[in-house]
Protein backbone atom coordinates (compact mmCIF):
# COMPACT_ATOMS: atom_id res chain seq x y z
CA UNK A 1 0.00 0.00 0.00
CA UNK A 2 0.95 4.00 -0.32
CA UNK A 3 -0.34 6.28 1.55
CA UNK A 4 -0.96 10.07 1.51
CA UNK A 5 -1.14 11.25 4.94
CA UNK A 6 -3.44 8.47 6.63
CA UNK A 7 -5.19 7.70 3.43
CA UNK A 8 -4.51 4.83 1.11
CA UNK A 9 -3.88 5.73 -2.53
CA UNK A 10 -2.51 2.60 -4.08
CA UNK A 11 -2.72 -0.86 -3.18
CA UNK A 12 -0.96 -3.34 -4.82
CA UNK A 13 -2.44 -6.44 -4.48
CA UNK A 14 0.58 -8.98 -4.05
CA UNK A 15 0.99 -12.33 -2.34
CA UNK A 16 4.80 -14.17 -1.84
CA UNK A 17 4.61 -17.86 -3.05
CA UNK A 18 7.20 -20.03 -3.99
CA UNK A 19 6.90 -21.22 -7.33
CA UNK A 20 9.19 -23.42 -9.80
CA UNK A 21 12.15 -22.51 -7.08
CA UNK A 22 11.84 -18.77 -7.11
CA UNK A 23 10.55 -16.22 -4.89
CA UNK A 24 7.21 -15.22 -6.26
CA UNK A 25 4.96 -11.88 -5.94
CA UNK A 26 1.33 -13.40 -7.30
CA UNK A 27 -1.56 -11.51 -7.58
CA UNK A 28 -4.42 -11.80 -4.76
CA UNK A 29 -7.79 -13.57 -6.32
CA UNK A 30 -6.49 -16.20 -8.09
CA UNK A 31 -8.00 -18.36 -9.45
CA UNK A 32 -10.81 -16.05 -10.28
CA UNK A 33 -9.56 -12.74 -11.22
CA UNK A 34 -9.45 -12.33 -14.36
CA UNK A 35 -6.93 -9.51 -14.89
CA UNK A 36 -3.82 -8.32 -12.65
CA UNK A 37 -4.22 -4.66 -12.20
CA UNK A 38 -3.14 -2.16 -9.17
CA UNK A 39 -5.69 0.28 -7.19
CA UNK A 40 -4.04 3.83 -7.27
CA UNK A 41 -6.13 7.15 -7.13
CA UNK A 42 -6.31 9.22 -10.75
CA UNK A 43 -4.34 12.11 -9.33
CA UNK A 44 -1.48 9.53 -7.63
CA UNK A 45 1.76 11.18 -8.76
CA UNK A 46 5.23 9.38 -9.33
CA UNK A 47 6.23 9.80 -5.72
CA UNK A 48 3.42 6.72 -4.93
CA UNK A 49 4.22 4.93 -7.94
CA UNK A 50 8.10 5.49 -6.37
CA UNK A 51 7.20 4.25 -3.12
CA UNK A 52 5.34 0.86 -4.29
CA UNK A 53 8.35 0.55 -6.29
CA UNK A 54 10.25 0.65 -2.63
CA UNK A 55 8.34 -1.91 -0.84
CA UNK A 56 8.07 -4.89 -3.79
CA UNK A 57 12.42 -4.08 -3.52
CA UNK A 58 12.01 -4.44 -0.27
CA UNK A 59 10.54 -7.84 -0.62
CA UNK A 60 13.47 -8.95 -1.95
CA UNK A 61 11.48 -11.36 -4.14
CA UNK A 62 12.90 -12.53 -8.01
CA UNK A 63 9.79 -12.16 -9.81
CA UNK A 64 6.87 -10.37 -10.16
CA UNK A 65 3.55 -12.87 -11.98
CA UNK A 66 1.21 -10.82 -13.93
CA UNK A 67 -0.85 -12.84 -15.79
CA UNK A 68 -3.33 -11.34 -18.07
CA UNK A 69 -2.46 -8.19 -17.47
CA UNK A 70 -4.77 -5.15 -20.05
CA UNK A 71 -3.29 -2.84 -22.19
CA UNK A 72 -5.59 -0.18 -20.36
CA UNK A 73 -4.56 -1.33 -16.59
CA UNK A 74 -3.60 0.92 -14.26
CA UNK A 75 -0.62 -1.27 -13.80
CA UNK A 76 0.65 -0.32 -17.62
CA UNK A 77 -0.07 3.35 -17.13
CA UNK A 78 1.80 3.65 -13.87
CA UNK A 79 4.53 2.07 -16.14
CA UNK A 80 4.91 -1.53 -13.76
CA UNK A 81 5.38 -3.48 -17.16
CA UNK A 82 8.75 -1.88 -18.13
CA UNK A 83 11.41 -4.85 -18.40
CA UNK A 84 8.62 -7.29 -18.15
CA UNK A 85 9.24 -10.55 -20.63
CA UNK A 86 6.08 -11.51 -22.44
CA UNK A 87 5.11 -15.13 -22.22
CA UNK A 88 1.73 -14.54 -24.61
CA UNK A 89 -0.38 -12.59 -26.03
CA UNK A 90 -4.11 -12.40 -26.00
CA UNK A 91 -7.19 -10.14 -27.05
CA UNK A 92 -9.97 -9.55 -24.92
CA UNK A 93 -13.21 -8.86 -27.06
CA UNK A 94 -15.63 -6.11 -26.07
CA UNK A 95 -18.82 -5.32 -27.39
CA UNK A 96 -20.51 -1.28 -27.25
CA UNK A 97 -24.47 -2.30 -26.41
CA UNK A 98 -26.13 0.48 -27.68
CA UNK A 99 -26.39 -0.73 -31.12
CA UNK A 100 -26.50 -4.86 -29.95
CA UNK A 101 -29.99 -4.40 -28.01
CA UNK A 102 -33.12 -3.71 -30.13
CA UNK A 103 -36.72 -3.73 -28.90
CA UNK A 104 -37.26 -7.74 -29.01
CA UNK A 105 -33.88 -9.01 -28.78
CA UNK A 106 -30.44 -7.87 -30.93
CA UNK A 107 -29.92 -4.56 -32.34
CA UNK A 108 -29.08 -3.24 -35.76
CA UNK A 109 -25.46 -4.52 -35.24
CA UNK A 110 -26.49 -7.57 -35.74
CA UNK A 111 -28.05 -8.89 -39.54
CA UNK A 112 -31.71 -9.15 -39.97
CA UNK A 113 -30.66 -13.34 -40.53
CA UNK A 114 -29.63 -13.39 -37.03
CA UNK A 115 -32.26 -11.47 -35.41
CA UNK A 116 -34.87 -13.63 -37.44
CA UNK A 117 -32.75 -16.82 -35.86
CA UNK A 118 -32.68 -15.36 -32.69
CA UNK A 119 -36.63 -15.14 -32.72
CA UNK A 120 -36.89 -18.21 -33.79
CA UNK A 121 -34.45 -19.61 -31.67
CA UNK A 122 -36.60 -18.36 -28.16
CA UNK A 123 -40.00 -20.43 -29.69
CA UNK A 124 -37.85 -23.68 -30.19
CA UNK A 125 -36.87 -23.50 -26.97
CA UNK A 126 -40.08 -22.71 -25.37
CA UNK A 127 -41.58 -25.60 -26.93
CA UNK A 128 -45.04 -26.39 -25.33
CA UNK A 129 -43.91 -24.30 -22.21
CA UNK A 130 -42.82 -20.88 -21.21
CA UNK A 131 -39.56 -19.39 -21.69
CA UNK A 132 -38.34 -16.75 -18.93
CA UNK A 133 -35.57 -14.59 -19.08
CA UNK A 134 -34.73 -13.30 -15.24
CA UNK A 135 -32.53 -11.33 -12.96
CA UNK A 136 -32.08 -12.82 -9.30
CA UNK A 137 -31.11 -10.28 -6.54
CA UNK A 138 -28.43 -11.84 -4.11
CA UNK A 139 -29.70 -14.37 -1.58
CA UNK A 140 -29.70 -18.00 -1.11
CA UNK A 141 -31.86 -18.13 -4.53
CA UNK A 142 -28.84 -16.46 -6.51
CA UNK A 143 -26.32 -18.30 -4.53
CA UNK A 144 -27.97 -21.84 -6.06
CA UNK A 145 -27.78 -20.55 -9.78
CA UNK A 146 -24.27 -19.52 -8.98
CA UNK A 147 -23.19 -23.41 -7.64
CA UNK A 148 -25.62 -24.64 -10.82
CA UNK A 149 -23.80 -22.20 -13.78
CA UNK A 150 -20.08 -23.51 -12.86
CA UNK A 151 -21.59 -26.91 -12.61
CA UNK A 152 -23.06 -26.47 -16.30
CA UNK A 153 -19.69 -24.85 -17.40
CA UNK A 154 -17.69 -27.54 -16.30
CA UNK A 155 -20.33 -30.11 -18.33
CA UNK A 156 -19.57 -28.40 -21.28
CA UNK A 157 -15.62 -28.03 -20.87
CA UNK A 158 -15.68 -32.07 -20.46
CA UNK A 159 -17.99 -32.52 -22.96
CA UNK A 160 -15.44 -30.59 -25.15
CA UNK A 161 -11.79 -31.80 -23.63
CA UNK A 162 -10.86 -28.69 -22.77
CA UNK A 163 -8.88 -28.27 -19.49
CA UNK A 164 -9.50 -25.00 -17.85
CA UNK A 165 -7.76 -25.82 -14.39
CA UNK A 166 -9.20 -22.65 -13.14
CA UNK A 167 -13.13 -23.68 -13.70
CA UNK A 168 -12.60 -26.81 -12.38
CA UNK A 169 -10.42 -24.86 -8.98
CA UNK A 170 -13.26 -25.34 -5.81
CA UNK A 171 -12.49 -22.00 -5.09
CA UNK A 172 -13.68 -20.89 -8.36
CA UNK A 173 -17.23 -22.09 -7.87
CA UNK A 174 -17.30 -21.35 -3.84
CA UNK A 175 -16.51 -17.64 -4.78
CA UNK A 176 -18.92 -17.26 -6.69
CA UNK A 177 -21.87 -19.12 -5.20
CA UNK A 178 -20.54 -16.88 -1.45
CA UNK A 179 -20.37 -14.00 -3.73
CA UNK A 180 -24.19 -14.56 -5.29
CA UNK A 181 -25.21 -15.03 -1.90
CA UNK A 182 -24.07 -12.32 -0.11
CA UNK A 183 -26.91 -9.33 0.66
CA UNK A 184 -24.19 -6.88 2.05
CA UNK A 185 -21.37 -7.47 -0.39
CA UNK A 186 -20.25 -4.02 -1.51
CA UNK A 187 -19.64 -5.63 -5.29
CA UNK A 188 -22.56 -7.85 -6.43
CA UNK A 189 -22.75 -10.31 -8.97
CA UNK A 190 -25.74 -10.32 -11.38
CA UNK A 191 -27.29 -14.16 -11.81
CA UNK A 192 -28.96 -13.71 -14.96
CA UNK A 193 -30.91 -16.92 -16.37
CA UNK A 194 -33.32 -18.76 -19.29
CA UNK A 195 -35.54 -20.93 -17.34
CA UNK A 196 -38.11 -23.28 -18.99
CA UNK A 197 -41.00 -24.94 -17.30
CA UNK A 198 -39.53 -22.92 -14.27
CA UNK A 199 -35.89 -24.95 -14.52
CA UNK A 200 -32.51 -22.88 -15.61
CA UNK A 201 -31.52 -23.95 -19.05
CA UNK A 202 -28.77 -20.99 -19.02
CA UNK A 203 -26.94 -19.42 -16.27
CA UNK A 204 -24.88 -16.04 -16.42
CA UNK A 205 -22.58 -14.33 -13.67
CA UNK A 206 -21.32 -11.28 -14.51
CA UNK A 207 -19.69 -7.77 -12.43
CA UNK A 208 -20.58 -4.22 -13.41
CA UNK A 209 -17.74 -1.68 -13.43
CA UNK A 210 -17.90 2.14 -14.18
CA UNK A 211 -20.22 1.83 -16.96
CA UNK A 212 -18.78 -1.84 -18.00
CA UNK A 213 -20.20 -5.18 -17.54
CA UNK A 214 -17.74 -8.36 -17.18
CA UNK A 215 -19.15 -11.53 -18.26
CA UNK A 216 -17.28 -14.18 -16.02
CA UNK A 217 -19.04 -17.43 -16.39
CA UNK A 218 -22.39 -18.10 -19.33
CA UNK A 219 -23.54 -21.72 -18.89
CA UNK A 220 -25.75 -23.86 -20.89
CA UNK A 221 -27.75 -26.90 -20.26
CA UNK A 222 -26.51 -29.38 -22.74
CA UNK A 223 -30.54 -30.60 -23.04
CA UNK A 224 -30.85 -27.36 -24.69
CA UNK A 225 -27.54 -26.49 -26.63
CA UNK A 226 -28.99 -27.57 -30.02
CA UNK A 227 -31.82 -25.30 -29.60
CA UNK A 228 -29.90 -21.84 -29.04
CA UNK A 229 -29.85 -21.28 -25.67
CA UNK A 230 -26.35 -20.37 -26.11
CA UNK A 231 -26.77 -17.40 -28.55
CA UNK A 232 -30.46 -16.24 -26.70
CA UNK A 233 -28.89 -16.03 -23.51
CA UNK A 234 -25.93 -13.85 -24.58
CA UNK A 235 -28.86 -11.45 -25.62
CA UNK A 236 -30.66 -11.53 -22.24
CA UNK A 237 -27.64 -11.06 -20.42
CA UNK A 238 -26.95 -7.74 -22.60
CA UNK A 239 -30.30 -6.42 -22.13
CA UNK A 240 -30.28 -6.47 -18.70
CA UNK A 241 -26.13 -4.81 -18.48
CA UNK A 242 -27.86 -1.78 -20.56
CA UNK A 243 -30.35 -1.66 -18.48
CA UNK A 244 -28.54 -1.79 -15.71
CA UNK A 245 -26.82 1.40 -17.21
CA UNK A 246 -23.82 0.13 -18.84
CA UNK A 247 -22.44 1.03 -21.97
CA UNK A 248 -19.40 -1.87 -22.56
CA UNK A 249 -19.67 -5.46 -21.84
CA UNK A 250 -16.51 -7.20 -22.01
CA UNK A 251 -16.29 -10.55 -23.25
CA UNK A 252 -12.76 -11.22 -21.43
CA UNK A 253 -10.18 -13.51 -22.65
CA UNK A 254 -10.20 -15.76 -24.83
CA UNK A 255 -11.12 -14.03 -28.36
CA UNK A 256 -12.54 -17.43 -29.45
CA UNK A 257 -14.79 -17.35 -32.48
CA UNK A 258 -18.69 -16.75 -30.75
CA UNK A 259 -16.87 -14.01 -28.61
CA UNK A 260 -16.01 -12.44 -32.22
CA UNK A 261 -19.33 -12.60 -33.64
CA UNK A 262 -21.11 -10.14 -30.91
CA UNK A 263 -17.54 -8.10 -30.62
CA UNK A 264 -16.81 -4.31 -31.37
CA UNK A 265 -13.45 -4.36 -30.87
CA UNK A 266 -10.83 -5.70 -28.66
CA UNK A 267 -8.49 -5.07 -25.30
CA UNK A 268 -4.94 -6.24 -26.16
CA UNK A 269 -4.02 -8.41 -22.92
CA UNK A 270 -0.15 -10.13 -22.11
CA UNK A 271 0.93 -12.75 -19.20
CA UNK A 272 4.16 -10.75 -18.08
CA UNK A 273 6.35 -11.61 -15.81
CA UNK A 274 8.88 -9.25 -14.23
CA UNK A 275 12.39 -9.93 -13.15
CA UNK A 276 13.43 -8.03 -9.71
CA UNK A 277 16.40 -10.38 -8.99
CA UNK A 278 19.61 -11.82 -11.12
CA UNK A 279 18.01 -15.18 -10.75
CA UNK A 280 14.71 -13.65 -11.63
CA UNK A 281 15.94 -12.38 -15.24
CA UNK A 282 18.11 -15.75 -15.75
CA UNK A 283 14.85 -17.42 -15.17
CA UNK A 284 12.71 -15.11 -17.22
CA UNK A 285 14.92 -15.62 -20.58
CA UNK A 286 15.87 -19.28 -19.91
CA UNK A 287 12.75 -21.09 -18.31
CA UNK A 288 9.60 -18.74 -18.37
CA UNK A 289 9.80 -16.96 -21.94
CA UNK A 290 11.09 -19.74 -23.78
CA UNK A 291 10.08 -23.19 -21.71
CA UNK A 292 7.16 -22.30 -19.84
CA UNK A 293 4.88 -21.24 -23.32
CA UNK A 294 6.73 -25.03 -25.01
CA UNK A 295 5.69 -26.60 -21.95
CA UNK A 296 1.60 -25.42 -21.86
CA UNK A 297 1.50 -25.52 -25.70
CA UNK A 298 2.87 -29.37 -25.18
CA UNK A 299 -0.02 -30.09 -22.48
CA UNK A 300 -3.11 -28.92 -24.73
CA UNK A 301 -2.32 -32.41 -26.55
CA UNK A 302 -2.96 -34.33 -23.06
CA UNK A 303 -6.17 -35.44 -21.74
CA UNK A 304 -8.13 -32.65 -19.84
CA UNK A 305 -7.98 -34.48 -16.60
CA UNK A 306 -3.99 -34.70 -16.63
CA UNK A 307 -3.77 -31.30 -18.09
CA UNK A 308 -6.06 -30.11 -14.54
CA UNK A 309 -3.94 -32.25 -12.09
CA UNK A 310 -0.66 -31.20 -13.57
CA UNK A 311 -1.65 -27.05 -13.34
CA UNK A 312 -2.95 -27.28 -9.86
CA UNK A 313 0.51 -29.15 -8.72
CA UNK A 314 2.62 -26.52 -10.70
CA UNK A 315 0.50 -23.53 -9.70
CA UNK A 316 0.27 -22.40 -13.52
Amino acid sequence: MAYRGTNIVAILPLVRQRWLGLDTLRFMGIPVARFSDLLIDADAGEPVVQALRAKIGALRADIIDAPLVRQDSAFVRVGFDQDAAVLSRLDAPFCVLADRIGDDGPGPAYSAKIRSNYRRRVRNLAGPGELLMRQYQAGPEAAGLAHAAVVMKKAWLEREKIGAPTLFDPRFEAFFARMAGDQEALASINVSTLERDERPIGIDLSFDHKGHCFGHVIATDACAEKDGAGSVLVHHVFATAKARGNTVFELLTPASEHKMRHADGVTKVRDLVIPLSVKGRIACQALLVHGLPAAKSLLRRFPASLTRAIASRTGY
